[in-house]
């Protein structure tokens, strides 16, 4: 059987153990500050066939249980010194002995102690002893982050390595159903269950869509633009982020025509950048039916435009359906589907803003216009005159 000590310095009240909602830490930035924590870990070791003790101040307390019953129902009460405490074996009922060596070891880093399968002498020493608490020891790693971080920004560390785990201050707080491409420890202060995991997993990916657009590094942003959907990152929305690095927007808008890289980042660059995606694409038979006959109406208008100066374009960013770039116009798919007569007014205008040179919302663009409407009424007119 394998023993296990977790050691701190400084002595512990038996009564922060009697009683639920004590907790003393004299770290000012604990991970845990709950205090029922320790009782979670008790019980449930106990409920797993390990023996825990504590000795503390030159006095020993071992733990156990021993059986009430109450209304007709026998419970296991754990005891300290066979002295019944206040809860019994089924105090976390859903953590197992990785939970329980979880807490134990992150009291010891809120406490700044020690962990070692060897025995230790220190104010406070908690002895465990069992088989599954060994194996908890000596796969810590992946509990507790070991690794130095590749980059510090903002309260987040970004690690090496791929990862289902989101860490908060070195530990293993959440279980994500697909693995991020890099591994992250949160500083900033995150909101914990009583059994150290985040209440929000939203919160925490919140922060990594603000935090990580932010890292001045051309190599994290390509490797995190650049990713395939079994990563987290893929569906992250980049565009949360107010003040990205301009390392992260040079690489987001060299990859515009880069498939795998999500609408957020492109929106992100259309907005902080100003520029489009003509990333250009193949007309269906339906498609191109519709240009042709929004090319023929325009001219009645007098307006000719062929294939080579009309370009189609899966996106422009957002809102945006056509624009006019080195004489060309570039209209978007969506443009084209709402169909023949708003893709003929679309083309117009750009046709006005291209060969006219008057730009939007003028009062040359909208004298053009009164003076278009003023011809084709009177050609009207002289069509088909008014009857006496």
């Amino acid at each position: 059987m394998t023993s296990i000590y977790f050691a701190n310095p400084g002595a512990i009240d038996p009564d922060v153990i009697r009683f639920m909602g004590v907790s003393v830490k004299t770290n000012d930035n604990p991970i845990g500050y709950f205090g029922t924590g320790l009782k979670y870990a008790i019980a449930t070791l106990l409920r797993t066939g390990h023996k825990v003790s504590i000795t503390t101040n030159y006095e020993h307390f071992e733990f156990g249980y021993e059986d009430r019953s109450i209304r007709g129902e026998n419970f296991p009460i754990v005891t300290m010194n066979d002295e019944p405490l206040g809860f019994t074996l089924d105090l976390g009922k859903n953590w197992d002995t990785r939970a329980a060596y979880r807490e134990l070891h992150s009291n010891c880093i809120d406490e700044g102690g020690k962990i070692s399968d060897k025995p230790l002498n220190d104010e406070t020493v908690i002895k465990v002893t069992g088989p599954e608490i060994g194996d908890n020891f000596y796969s810590r790693h992946e509990i507790f982050l070991e690794s130095n971080p590749k980059i510090s920004q903002d309260g987040l560390e970004v690690h090496p390595g791929s990862t289902r785990w989101l860490y908060y201050r070195g530990v293993a707080v959440y279980k994500l159903p697909k693995k991020t491409r890099f591994t992250y420890n949160m500083l900033l202060p995150l909101i914990l269950t009583e059994d150290r995991t985040i209440r929000s997993s939203h919160d925490y990916i919140y922060k990594l869509e603000v935090i990580l657009p932010r890292i001045p590094d051309q190599d994290i942003a390509s490797t995190l633009l650049d990713i395939g959907e079994e990563f987290v990152e893929s569906q992250f929305d980049w565009d949360m982020c107010g003040d990205p690095s301009e390392e992260f927007l040079d690489v987001a808008q060299n990859m515009l025509t880069n498939v795998r890289m999500n609408k957020a980042a492109r929106t992100l660059v259309h907005r902080k950048r100003d520029v489009r995606d003509f990333n250009e694409v193949e007309l269906t038979m339906a498609e191109r039916t519709t240009m042709i006959e929004a090319c023929n109406m325009l001219k009645h208008l007098n307006v000719i435009l062929n294939s080579e100066e009309i370009r189609v374009v899966e996106e422009l960013g957002p809102n945006i359906l056509a624009v006019v770039k080195d004489k060309r116009i570039y209209v978007t798919r969506r443009c084209i589907a709402n169909g023949r007569d708003f893709l003929m007014i679309t083309l117009y205008e750009e046709w006005i803003h291209r060969d006219l040179g008057y730009p939007d919302e003028s009062r040359s663009m909208q004298q053009h216009l009164f003076d278009k409407i003023l011809q084709l009424v009177r050609e009207k007119s002289d069509d088909q005159p008014l009857s006496k």
